[in-house]
């Protein structure tokens, strides 16, 4: 007997572009709607099919529910189908292990696309976020963690409006059919392929963004309309009056109904939409009593006038809300910019930062090291400044050129990291005039790391492009030794001559530097007694400084970083390198 499994019909090339001209959609924006349309299509077919094939004997409905069910990606009218499918059958709920909430926001027309959203947009796409997340979090408080999920679920969270890739931001998409887990992309990303997104009233022309063109108001109202108003997308208790938009289980003006099952909580970069951190994501992570895992790419503001509130609510997530988090074992923090939304070079070059800029980084890197002590594994790039994070330990002398290990008065109060395996930050300060500072705080900071692994820190600035590396090889099925490794974009000193120190060493990638042409000498007895810490006087610590080539972008520095995919997600970093092909600025 021949089975034959029922498949989604494909879209028909004829009905879409029948229902786009209805609709005056040029055959460019066709194309484009058109892929997305048949990505859609593909992922509905491929889940179908597995439906299907669950329904030919119990055996197999339970090996294809085991993978359809293991990783969902929920839009917010889905939650209540969710509720009722496993609700039907509960052995169903021990399959989930993934959850994504894609929270699609109200569309907007082209009369709007310019401007900031109205008051009334504000409450509508606030009840629309609020809805949705409420009644997922009703659904899964129901849950009974012991159910088979001993490992928890993963939930992750994004909010759009579908028309932002019809208007302004037209590069999402190449990627508003993304997941954690695969980014779908056409075979040949030619310069044919991105012209398809050519809208001239839009800016966009021979495949790039020109937002740059745009009058400062113009400009103001597209990226207002982008990443939302000035405190993010939030919660709207207010319409729990009506008790039609919020679940019952919630009821008015209730906080959400804690989740324990959740144990891992992400948001990536792939959509520009802001959230608010006191009535957002503050109230999600109480909700989330067992959260041991948190990964947050969150995109800066590109509004001028939004800045310090931003900063603000980050000091507000990192120094109250995660220093309350007494299961978090793992954090990592991604603040992403771009070139034609945040400008260049204010925002995307680190030399031309402003003191304010700096100064919040600054700040954030103290909140981090205060509210992450017992945790194993801390990244922080680009909106955390490693300055911060080794304050405590950094070596205040401006009379001496050399850095000298700071003496506290009372060294029993030195922060200490006792769970720290991994940890990962960003710091302007590795340059030619401040790198010793830094590494010499650093290695102070990481006296105080017992079980630290793997320390990396990294410098994404044009000029000065920077990769400090120190793994201590502690296992003890481990044989090698501790090591440094840097890799700088610059010569550190004017080169010796030939007559004095040998054949000069070629500048090009991989060539090795001598060592004591970059690091002091303390900085290097520094990390000599860390290495001794970590593997209690078993051997000398290695050390290899290497020349590397000052690309473009700091896309190029992050493929260097052997915590890169603990950074970034691996489908996160492809957004990252396809938004280098069109985010210059004309």
């Amino acid at each position: 007997m021949i089975l034959k499994l029922a498949t989604p019909e494909e879209p028909s090339t004829r009905y879409y572009r029948r229902h786009f001209h209805s609709r005056h959609v040029g055959t460019k924006e066709l194309a484009v709607q058109l892929t997305a349309k048949y990505r859609a299509w593909e992922a509905q077919r491929i889940a179908t099919t597995r439906s299907h094939l669950a329904t030919v004997s119990k055996q197999w409905q339970y090996f294809f529910e085991k993978l359809n069910f293991d990783h969902l990606f929920l839009h917010q009218e889905d939650v209540s189908q969710f509720r009722a499918i496993v609700e039907r059958q509960p052995h169903r709920k021990a399959f989930v292990r993934w959850i994504w909430l894609r929270v699609e926001l109200a569309e907007y027309s082209c009369q709007d696309c310019l401007t900031a959203q109205s008051p009334d947009e504000v409450r509508e796409n606030n009840a629309i976020f609020t809805k949705g997340v409420y009644e997922l979090f009703a659904v899964l408080s129901s849950w009974n963690p012991d159910d088979g999920h001993r490992d928890g679920i993963t939930l992750e969270l994004s909010a759009h409006s579908p028309s932002d890739a019809t208007h302004f931001a037209r590069e999402l998409n190449f990627r508003i059919a993304d997941n954690f887990f695969h980014a779908f992309r056409p075979l040949d990303m030619t310069m044919n392929v991105r012209s398809m997104l050519d809208s001239r009233r839009h800016s966009w022309m021979n495949g790039r963004q020109t937002l740059a063109r745009r009058t400062p108001a113009e400009r103001e109202g597209i990226l207002a309309r982008l990443f939302g108003d000035y405190e993010g997308l939030r919660f709207d208790m207010r319409i729990g009056v009506t008790r039609t938009n919020i679940p019952e289980e919630s009821g008015r003006n209730r906080g959400l109904p804690p989740v324990p099952l959740i144990k891992s909580f992400l948001i990536r970069r792939q959509f520009y939409r802001l959230f608010s951190v006191s009535k957002a994501l503050g109230p999600i992570l109480t909700a989330m009593p067992e959260l041991e895992n948190l990964r947050y790419e969150s995109w800066d503001t590109p509004m001028e006038s939004n800045h310090g509130i931003r900063a603000l609510q980050n000091r507000v997530l990192i120094g109250y809300i995660l220093s309350r988090k007494s299961k978090l074992k793992a954090i990592s923090i991604h603040g992403s910019t771009s070139r034609v939304y945040h400008g260049n070079p204010r925002l995307y070059d680190p030399r031309t930062l402003m003191p304010r800029d700096v100064s919040d980084r600054v700040t954030l890197g103290k909140a981090l090291a205060k509210s992450t002590m017992n945790l194993q594994m801390i990244h922080g790039a680009r909106n955390v400044e490693a300055e911060g994070f080794f304050h405590a330990f950094w070596p205040y002398d401006p009379n001496d050129e050399t850095p000298t290990i700071p003496t506290p008065a009372q060294p029993g109060l030195l922060p200490t990291w006792q769970n720290l395996g991994r940890l990962s930050l960003t710091s302007t300060r590795l340059n030619p005039r401040d790198i010793n500072w830094l590494l010499m705080a650093a290695g102070s900071a990481a006296q105080q790391m017992p079980v630290l692994v793997i320390m990396e820190l990294w410098n994404y600035d044009p000029t000065s492009r920077c990769v400090f590396r120190y793994e201590s090889h502690n296992a003890p099925e481990d044989t090698n030794r501790p090591e440094i490794e840097i890799m700088v974009s610059w010569w550190p000193r004017p080169p010796p001559t030939e007559a004095t120190t040998g054949a000069m060493v070629e500048q090009t990638h991989g060539k090795t530097i001598p060592r004591k042409r970059l690091l002091e000498t303390p900085v290097y007895e520094c990390w000599q007694e860390v290495a001794r810490r970590h593997c209690n006087d078993r051997v000398d610590l290695a050390v290899e400084v290497e020349y590397m080539n000052d690309d473009d972008w700091d896309g190029c520095v992050i493929q260097h970083l052997y915590q890169s995919r603990d950074i970034l997600t691996s489908v996160s970093y492809c957004e990252m390198e396809d938004l280098e092909e069109w985010d210059v600025p004309t």
